[in-house]
């Protein structure tokens, strides 16, 4: 098991997400131990999957994806910018509400929790996930394949 600091998680992410890949990764706040970032493959699941699980777990993989390729500016500018797009269209709610207090925050683990955290909360969150669009299409279908084993 691996430790970084919320810093170094910030400031090293890619580095982070891969090392969750391989053994659970321990991010602390203040000195003490505050996220567990494991990958969805090596967490059981407590029943065997439905689809809601399915569609859980491809989200969270999707969440993980985007971290790994884009730095959290990217992703914020972008998920920003469908935020603003959905609500000129109407299509606004809650959810996109929630994200983009998190998004605006200056905390960025937050953003980084809401994402790929394994909480009850996180994975709401990740139900309408606002940075959709910016894997390419290959990869998300790739990823929903691996899913639906």
């Amino acid at each position: 098991m691996e430790t970084y600091t919320a810093k170094e998680a910030k400031n090293r992410l890619g580095e982070v997400l891969r090392a969750a890949l391989r053994h659970p990764v321990v991010i602390t706040v203040h000195g003490k131990p505050s996220v567990q970032l494991t990958s969805v493959e090596s967490t059981p699941p407590l029943s065997p999957p439905n689809a809601q699980d399915k569609l859980d777990r491809l989200k969270h993989r999707l969440s993980c994806a985007v971290l790994a390729n884009f730095p959290l500016e990217a992703i914020k500018r972008h998920s920003l910018a469908n935020i603003e797009r959905w609500r000129g269209t109407g299509v606004s709610g809650p959810a996109y509400e929630a994200w983009e207090a998190i998004i605006l925050d200056s905390d960025e683990m937050a953003m980084i929790k809401a994402m790929v955290g394994l909480d009850e909360r996180s994975n709401e969150l990740r139900q309408s996930i606002p940075y959709v669009g910016m894997l390419p299409q290959s990869m998300v279908e790739e990823l929903n394949a691996e899913i639906s084993r």
